[in-house]
């Protein structure tokens, strides 16, 4: 139960790695009861007790990320908790990450992979995609393939190209730079989010820094 999953078919709140506001008594007594924190926790370690009601609230499942633990108790102790989507909050992820791989020198490999032609490309990222269904299903192994195809793609297909986007517009803006144009993913939801992003950044350099951007139109 990664980080992207918030809700539950039942609309169960399961929870933001994100963003989040607690009650504090409510979330302390979860943590002292539960004999957890903030970590992410495999089934199988998990206390006896804990184990027992998440796979009670029909939560078999192997793997459970940031938090996701400590809502299901919060829940199953009589607190309300919602899920709001906020036009004005956005997430931008794994920009540190990409930093550091953009500081990375690259392998000889990477370096030969790069020059290869579309073709050969197409196969090696067919490779691993199956190397990474294959890790999944090993992590998630009672997760429906709906929801592991989900982790792929989501992985795979749209991870990688839109922190590298949103890294170079943060570089383009605090350079007064163009705003380079939105990556397309071919997911429309994502495409509409990541406009949107770009949006609310643009509009928070102009509001911030004292200078005129040049901005690309749509």
């Amino acid at each position: 139960m990664t980080g992207m999953f918030n809700r539950d078919a039942e609309v169960r709140v399961l929870g933001s790695k994100f963003f989040a506001v607690y009650e504090v008594d409510a979330l302390r007594r979860a943590q002292e009861e539960a004999g957890l924190g903030f970590d992410n926790h495999r089934l199988d370690d998990l206390p006896a007790k804990v184990q027992q009601r998440v796979q009670a609230l029909g939560y078999d499942v192997d793997y459970f990320e940031t938090g996701k633990v400590l809502t299901l108790m919060m829940q199953d102790h009589g607190a309300a908790l919602a899920n709001l989507t906020l036009p004005a909050l956005h997430h931008i992820g794994g920009s540190s990450f990409q930093i550091l791989m953009d500081q990375t020198p690259e392998t000889l490999r990477q370096r030969l992979n790069r020059l290869l032609p579309a073709a050969a490309q197409a196969v090696l990222r067919r490779r691993r995609m199956a190397r990474l269904r294959a890790r999944y299903r090993h992590r998630y192994a009672n997760a429906p393939e709906a929801e592991l195809q989900v982790n792929v793609e989501q992985r795979l297909l749209r991870r990688d190209p839109v922190r590298q986007y949103f890294l170079a517009v943060m570089q383009a803006l605090s350079s007064h730079k163009p705003a380079p144009l939105p990556v397309v993913t071919g997911d429309s939801e994502t495409d509409g989010k990541i406009c949107n992003v770009r949006s609310a950044m643009i509009d928070l350099f102009e509001r911030d820094l004292p200078v005129h951007l040049d901005i690309v139109s749509e």
